[in-house]
């Protein structure tokens, strides 16, 4: 008797754990996307209609979608959509910044067509203007695709195209044929054949590259494989798929099971890394000992840490926002445009641990936060939400910690201005 109690017990156990799984798995599937909107407020839906001029999220069991203007939305987060296993791949580099995961290319008539796994069936080739294109990195991982603007910078401003060999040599010429297999550099002595698979990377000539000039309202998706597209305009022609227009011109069709994000730029939340700052002021922690004036310089990194690379903060990687060094004071003008101010705040993951400092933010000069000391093991801290309606300018600054200017490699992350809603 004993015993076949405790198996009538262990059996509604096992339903209860099946039935509370059961749940868990529903409310996942019914969130399967979060809504972030301009001030900062999350939701979640089962499904998601995409139009540039408004956004649709679904519920499971309700007919009726919950609609946002797109001006009002700042991402929308496909918590399902999962990253694909990353793997070495070919990058295509554009000049506003995007990047492209492609798997085959070959240069025709001033334009690179290229192969995107992520586009649907008989529509993965498209065109892209060869001047658009700052260059191509072969076999490298997603997470070094931040890296491409230190390359930028070690070419130089060199007026040919150029190949970074795997041995270290560089060749420079006129590209005239390129493909996923092989590549010609012509210049006056000679024309060259490299097989791609010898090749690091390939700069374009910089004196030939242009771009069309972005609208102020743009999307910035992100896909599962890695990529970086701005878009200038989107409608969904179905329950599974959008049609973009690219930065660079043309259409696309894109499966919304490839993306993983999209972040709405030109809305009324605005990223503080989009303006431009009206005074940067940095100041090494020996200078400051000896009272040095601080020097007038750019120490702020635009959504890079302080040495170029990603933002992170305790293994979370932020698109937007600032990476500062101690002792750095950055200023922007708002004008009165602005009803609040946001930011997270934190040590980059790049110290490992390492560094300390102080984050002030001034409004029109006074001081209206102050941050306890934070360390490199130091969790993220949200700012608290501060009213900036009234304020002409705003100032961030990074002070020293304990330890001088060591390692103190802060970032602002999602620094994020709302706009000031107009009257009607």
């Amino acid at each position: 008797m004993a015993k076949n109690h405790l198996i009538l017990v262990h059996r509604i156990v096992c339903l209860v754990v099946i039935l509370f799984a059961g749940i868990v798995i529903g409310a996942e599937e019914q969130n399967a996307v979060q809504l972030i909107d301009a001030n900062g407020k999350v939701f979640g839906g089962e499904s998601v209609q995409l139009n540039f001029d408004k956004i649709q999220l679904g519920q499971a069991g309700q007919k009726k979608s919950s609609e946002w203007k797109t001006a009002d939305v700042l991402h929308v987060n496909f918590v399902s959509h999962k990253k694909k296993k990353e793997g070495k791949q070919t990058f295509l580099f554009l000049q506003n910044g995007d990047w492209i995961a492609v798997h085959s290319y070959q240069l025709k008539d001033e334009q690179l067509y290229v192969f995107w796994k992520g586009l649907p069936q008989k529509k993965k080739v498209f065109a892209i203007p060869l001047e658009t294109i700052q260059g191509l990195q072969f076999s490298v991982f997603q997470k070094e695709t931040h890296l491409w603007d230190l390359n930028l910078k070690k070419r130089g401003q060199k007026e040919s195209d150029a190949l970074l060999l795997q041995n270290g040599d560089i060749l420079e010429g006129e590209l005239e044929k390129l493909n996923e297999f092989k590549m010609t550099l012509k210049n006056a002595q000679e024309i060259t054949t490299i097989e791609t698979k010898k090749t690091k990377t390939l700069w374009m000539n910089p004196e030939w590259i242009s771009f069309p000039k972005l609208p102020a309202q743009r999307w910035v998706i992100r896909t599962i494989d890695g990529s970086r597209l701005t878009v200038t305009s989107c409608q969904s022609i179905s329950k599974k798929e959008i049609e973009v227009v690219p930065a660079f011109g043309g259409q696309l069709i894109i499966p919304l099971e490839a993306i993983s994000s999209i972040d709405f730029l030109g809305g009324n939340a605005v990223y503080l890394s989009q303006l431009a700052a009206i005074d940067i002021q940095y100041q090494p922690f020996f200078s400051a000992i000896k009272q040095i004036k601080p020097l007038s310089g750019n120490k702020l990194s635009i959504n890079k840490n302080i040495e170029e690379g990603l933002l992170r903060l305790r293994g979370k990687e932020y698109h937007y926002g600032l990476g500062m060094q101690s002792r750095t004071s950055a200023s922007w003008l708002l004008n009165k445009n602005y009803q609040t101010f946001r930011a997270i705040i934190g040590i980059d993951d790049s110290t490992e641990g390492k560094g300390s400092v102080r984050f002030i933010v001034q409004i029109d000069g006074k001081p209206v936060f102050t941050s306890k000391q934070i360390r490199g093991t130091s969790a993220p801290f949200s700012l608290p939400l501060l009213n900036v309606s009234e304020a002409n300018r705003i100032t961030l600054i990074v002070d020293f910690g304990q330890r001088g200017d060591i390692s103190d490699h802060a970032d602002w992350c999602h620094a994020i201005l709302v706009k000031k809603t107009k009257k009607k």
